[in-house]
């Protein structure tokens, strides 16, 4: 019976294989709209409505991310009319753009092997759990890792051909994702480094390098200019360089590489399979691949923050040097490779079921809800941790991630927050009552508990 079960696996591994991959997407676009949202998602949103309202990003209020992708949501913004279908539309675009990454990862693996690998490699890539988390969230980061995994597909392609105009297109991807995120020089070093390389073995010109540069600066130029002639270059520097450098963030390493190792448990062994193999019959584009690969993770060991989405980017090219390696056990032993197929495929079902029972958004949303139906279009409210205000504007111009955002900015500018002062000021409707001292007059005299979220405040009729 079970040599039958095999036998037909083999049989049909390429059907098999399309039909797993239409279950895990399929659930991936149901959890868009069940499973709960993070805070940056939150933040996401609130910059776009901000920037809907008038307000100018970076001047009028805190960030210290790029501002493409939240211009990109302004228009979400406005056809949800600022209400829970504008996070439904935005959820929708972040799924629109995996199944870019989908595509993406799919022209890379067929460029280098041939499709029935690259359906593989789709198999392994949603075996990365970190990527199935934060690549369906909406965030800036999955915009700037599109571009640059279409990167690194020209940039493989510019090795095959040698063709210099493909190789100022991979350089100006790179520039179109900075302008989403500046996480993505971490994608810039390891790719001047193959280019560096490359030259050394005087496999490409002096010539091919200096059209790279000239495409990578192409979109960046424009950008500058315009921070030095809107005046905003110093709060640039300001807020995305110095800031990010003075912020003090202590997260346990060692647990955070742990998970990351224990939750992924099959993919990375089988990417350490693909990188001995790749090295052993000197696959040269797998190399390409393993070496941004591990050059970011190692480069991302000494960043502040340990979060997932600082690694999705590797999540494509990981998953295509795994497959390299799963293919060596199916040419090896297909009962083996069967079995593996079998929990690569079940694994990220059982994630994605799992996120849809577990980590509902309905709280949230009712949240939010309750927030817009308690407050008037013109009224501000307190947050303070992305938390539920979506849709109301803020009472001060640091309005996010006040536990380190307030200490870094005081380091850096000599920034005074005052919350009690502003909350007199500014007259919240609701407040969030977060660390609060509620014994402080100007909010024992001025606000009630809410009936239904014991953790809001409500500004008592004056």
């Amino acid at each position: 019976m079970i040599n039958k079960i095999f036998n037909f696996i083999n049989k049909h591994l390429y059907l098999i294989i399309i039909i797993i991959l239409i279950i895990q997407v399929s659930l991936i676009f149901s959890n868009q709209f069940i499973r709960m949202f993070n805070s940056d998602e939150f933040e996401s949103i609130h910059v776009a409505w901000k920037i809907s309202q008038d307000q100018s990003i970076y001047t009028d209020f805190f960030e210290h991310h790029h501002p493409f992708f939240y211009y990109l949501l302004v228009p979400l913004i406005i056809i949800g009319k600022s209400s829970i279908l504008t996070l439904y539309l935005a959820r929708l675009l972040i799924f629109v753009n995996l199944l870019f990454i989908y595509f993406i990862t799919f022209r890379i693996a067929s460029l280098i092997k041939d499709k029935y690998f690259a359906l593989i490699s789709l198999i392994i890539l949603n075996n990365f759990i970190f990527f199935l988390t934060t690549a369906t969230e909406i965030r800036p980061d999955n915009l700037q890792f599109s571009f640059c995994l279409l990167s690194v597909y020209l940039l493989l392609l510019f090795f095959k051909n040698k063709n210099n105009f493909v190789a100022f297109l991979s350089a100006a991807s790179l520039g179109v994702a900075f302008l989403f995120l500046q996480k993505t020089i971490f994608f810039i070093a390891p790719i001047f480094l193959l280019f560096l390389w490359q030259k050394q073995k005087k496999k490409i010109s002096f010539n091919s390098i200096s059209i790279f540069i000239v495409g990578l600066l192409a979109p960046l130029i424009p950008y500058f200019i315009y921070l030095v002639l809107s005046g905003n270059l110093n709060i640039y520097i300001q807020n995305f360089w110095l800031f990010n450098l003075l912020l003090e963030v202590r997260q346990p390493i060692l647990k955070f590489y742990f998970l990351l190792l224990i939750t992924n448990i099959l993919a990375w062994p089988l990417f350490l399979l693909g990188l001995i193999r790749a090295r052993k019959e000197r696959q040269q584009p797998f190399l390409f691949l393993g070496f941004i690969s591990l050059f970011i993770l190692l480069a991302l060991i000494p960043t502040p923050f340990k979060l997932n989405q600082y690694y999705t980017a590797i999540a494509p090219l990981s998953a295509l040097v795994a497959a390299f390696g799963f293919q060596h056990i199916i040419d090896r032993n297909k009962k083996i490779a069967a079995l593996i197929l079998i929990f690569l495929s079940v694994y990220p079902i059982a994630f994605l079921i799992a996120a849809q029972i577990k980590a509902s958004n309905t709280e949230q949303l009712a949240r939010v809800e309750y927030v817009l139906a308690n407050t008037l279009p013109n009224d501000k409210v307190f947050d303070g941790a992305n938390y539920f205000n979506l849709f109301r504007d803020d009472i001060d111009y640091l309005w996010f991630g006040l536990r380190y955002t307030v200490p870094t900015m005081k380091k850096l500018i000599g920034y005074e927050y005052d919350i009690y002062k502003l909350i007199d000021e500014k007259k919240p409707k609701i407040i969030w009552r977060s660390n609060l001292k509620l014994s402080d007059p100007r909010i024992k005299e001025n606000y009630t508990f809410s009936e239904v979220y014991d953790d809001l405040l409500i500004r008592n009729k004056e």
